[in-house]
């Protein structure tokens, strides 16, 4: 490794040799390495989803991510399922709810409930989220059932409910909660 006139090592290719270290090569570069010394070790990932101080999700990015995987994931399951019944001709493809796929999202609901902590106001948010998300849900369910089969249909009502459980639960909480107190 060739020495410049500032002494710190050129790298392999000895390119470059300015005093001001522009276009010097791999200058400041252990061993020739890819990347400067310390940039690999200063990157931080963020711990995702992140959640709050009571162990609540803490943005509603976070909420709808979760859920919406967790939607995804049922639905992944669900097609399985119905691809092994449908050959071994147990059923025939897509006869199945897609509301099953649903329950994923509804665990992290009872966990996100059971987070909120004490007080009515968790109890009013849940009731009108619910109440909300199942009118959104099977008025999609029941506007697209007569096209496409119950797989399809299920499967786009549970994502009305998911997102709309998951928009009035986040800011329902938070503005009921500070107005209480």
């Amino acid at each position: 490794m060739d020495s410049g006139p500032s002494g710190v090592g050129q790298g392999r290719s000895g390119v470059g040799q300015g005093p001001s270290g522009v276009g010097q090569g791999l200058t400041g570069l252990v061993g020739g390495a890819a990347y400067p010394l310390g940039v690999m070790a200063e990157t931080e990932s963020a711990r995702r989803p992140r959640r709050d101080a009571d162990g609540r999700l803490a943005t509603v990015q976070d909420l709808l991510g979760v859920a919406l995987a967790g939607l995804v994931s049922g639905l992944v399951i669900l097609l399985i399922f119905e691809g092994a019944m449908s050959l071994v001709r147990a059923s025939e493809f897509g006869d199945a709810s897609g509301w099953i796929a649903i329950v994923l999202p509804v665990w992290l609901f009872t966990e996100e409930f059971r987070a909120a902590g004490f007080g009515a106001y968790r109890i009013i948010v849940a009731v009108l989220a619910a109440g909300f998300g199942v009118a959104v849900g099977m008025t999609l369910a029941g506007l697209t059932a007569p096209i496409f089969p119950n797989l399809v249909s299920g499967g786009v009502g549970a994502l009305g409910l998911t997102v709309v459980y998951c928009v009035v639960w986040f800011y329902g909480l938070r503005w009921l909660s500070h107005r209480v107190g």
